[in-house]
């Protein structure tokens, strides 16, 4: 029985599983190499010092087979802040000079080098990463997972197509003005004029009112500041900078950094932010980026960044002669973007839309499928509005950020629905809540806009790619959690049901982790290693793992399937746990 089973794994329909599990077998003795063999410390570089050896955190001293010595070192800071754009360092290498800097690594005689941060003092801190073997076998792992989970999918005689050819889960899979005073002599009227003015903006030509509209999200996070336009609000701060210092303009949302400011309300000026000496309060409450008071102090710094570089005249440059100018027709949909609240109306009709076909399945009442379908049409058609007014925006699809990649999401969430409706009620509403669900993500990131540039680490091609793997993977677990609470709450369902969700768990699994390997080719690239058991990164392989377990037909207690819904009703808390748990713990993920 033992030989038959085997010759059953390794057959032709499970040879996708069976290079899947190769894969992490790799990645994992990989992992053991690099633990055993890999020399990986950090060494501390003044000016025109050389230095031929690093340590590690155990202060075990490691030798170079070459001498390295700093020539410059340089930190740019963002105007008026105490955060750094970036940091450089250029190093002599065997005679020979090489440019290290945040998320660009060199490499010599095997030795990867990476720039890990800096000291008041002027040294540089770069970390030093030895792995000749461990990388590359890793790396093959990460390869050979990517290739197995597209053969997963795709194997006509696999588990996965027949659960997909057994159920119509194909389209689940998928889814997966008002008047305002004059300001400080700013009127209405003038401001309306200031705004389809055209200005250099964030490297592109845009009206004024799109940079007014992101000055005031940013600044004090609504679009309109006690009654007052956007235009009115940026320009009377730019021409009256004193008549705002003691204005409370600034939103700040950690209760713990108002009380140690002595700030009694949401919002601060920026009198408050600064002693008696003119000295930045923020700054000595600052320690370097640990725990979550500083990650308030950055948010809050921030949005005095934006101020100060307001008043400088450093948040936008009027427009250079010879610069390509926009058409009216242009400046009139990107102003009009601004002002009318798309991405609210979107989330709060899906979600209404889903409650309300959520209470007539539940109460067992029929779907009137014409008026489903007239309410999903209209819903689509406005959210295609939305996403075409972004596309003409940005002269090019908009897929360039998380907020974008979740609304084209939504969307198509709600195409498929809209197939759903006649014979499965109940998936076309749990697509419609999972459409709801992503459009609000989006509409939360769009309300902070990013008006200065990120942080070093972030300024990499992997962001986009990383996140996007991630949280689409996320969005199609929560799936499976939505689905086992109506399982659980019509049993008649339950079997069909949990076919549904393993159709879902099969990508879901395989998108967490591409995202994760992703992930760490990006942390090899900015930090010399590409696993450091940060509470993100585990918390993400455990959430893997979870999901993973029913995916494994030969655990008996999992087959049956009001037992799949509730250990999927419970796997819901490693995500949870992974997205908003870990923020409360020390990690190099505090930013995201």
């Amino acid at each position: 029985m033992s030989m038959l089973r085997f010759k059953q794994f390794f057959s032709r329909r499970n040879i996708g599983s069976v290079m899947l599990h190769c894969s992490l077998m790799l990645i994992i003795i990989g992992g053991c190499i690099t633990w055993w063999d890999a020399e990986r410390g950090n060494m501390i570089l003044n000016p025109h010092t050389e230095v031929s050896e690093f340590t590690d955190k155990d202060d075990t001293i490691f030798h170079l087979p070459f001498n390295v010595t700093l020539d410059t070192f340089m930190v740019d800071y963002y105007p008026g802040s105490v955060l750094p754009r970036g940091y450089t360092s250029r190093l002599l290498i065997n005679g020979q000079s090489h440019t290290l800097s945040m998320n660009r690594i060199i490499s010599v005689a095997g030795y990867r080098f990476n720039q890990s941060g800096y000291h008041g003092d002027g040294s540089s801190v770069i970390g030093v990463n030895h792995d000749p073997w461990g990388i590359g076998v890793t790396y093959g792992g990460y390869i050979l997972f990517a290739v197995s989970g597209m053969w997963l999918l795709v194997n006509p005689r696999g588990r996965f197509r027949s659960l997909l050819r057994c159920t119509l889960a194909f389209a689940s899979l998928v889814m997966t003005t008002m008047p305002a005073r004059a300001v400080e002599g700013i009127s209405k009227s003038d401001a309306d004029d200031a705004g389809c003015r055209q200005v250099l903006y964030n490297g592109r030509v845009a009206p004024l009112n799109s940079v007014a509209t992101e000055f005031a999200l940013k600044v004090t996070g609504s679009k309109r500041f006690r009654g007052t336009s956007p235009e009115q609000l940026m320009l009377s701060v730019m021409l009256y900078p004193d008549d705002w210092v003691n204005e409370p303009l600034i939103k700040i949302k950690d209760a713990r950094l108002r009380d140690s400011l002595g700030v009694t309300r949401s919002h601060a000026s920026l009198s408050e932010l600064f002693d008696s000496d003119r000295q930045y309060r923020l700054r000595g409450l600052y320690h370097g980026g640990e725990g979550l008071i500083d990650k308030a102090i950055e948010d809050v710094d921030e949005r005095v960044e934006v101020i100060l570089r307001l008043r400088q005249g450093e948040l936008f440059q009027p427009m250079p002669k010879g610069t390509q100018r926009l058409s009216d027709f242009r400046v009139r949909v990107e102003i009009m973007y601004n002002t009318l609240p798309f991405s609210t109306i979107l989330f709060v009709s899906l979600f209404t839309l889903a409650l309300g076909m959520f209470a007539t399945v539940l109460l067992h009442r029929r779907i009137i499928p014409w008026l489903t379908y007239t309410l999903l049409s209209l819903i689509l058609m406005y959210g295609v509005a939305f996403y075409a007014l972004r596309w003409i925006i940005a002269g090019c699809i908009p897929m360039g950020s998380a907020a974008e990649t979740l609304l084209l999401l939504s969307l198509l969430l709600v195409s498929l629905s809209m197939t759903m409706v006649h014979r499965h009620p109940t998936i076309a509403a749990l697509g419609t809540l999972m459409a709801g669900c992503a459009e609000l993500v989006a509409h939360i990131s769009l309300c902070n806009p990013a008006v200065t540039p990120t942080m070093p680490v972030l300024q990499s091609p992997w962001l986009g790619i990383h996140v996007t793997l991630v949280m689409t993977s996320y969005a199609l677990l929560a799936f499976t959690a939505v689905i086992s609470i109506v399982a659980l709450c019509r049993p008649a369902a339950q079997h069909r049901l949990a076919r549904l969700s393993i159709v879902i768990l099969y990508p879901g699994v395989l998108l967490l982790g591409a995202g994760i390997f992703t992930g760490a080719v990006w942390a090899n690239t900015a930090w010399g290693r590409y696993w450091d058991w940060d509470p993100k990164e585990t918390w993400a392989l455990i959430s893997m793992i979870v999901y993973a377990v029913p995916l494994h037909h030969s655990l008996m207690p999992l087959t049956r399937p009001r037992r799949l819904h509730v250990y999927l009703l419970c796997a819901i808390a490693s995500i949870l746990m992974t997205y908003f748990g870990v923020n409360y713990l020390p990690s190099l993920h505090a930013y995201s």
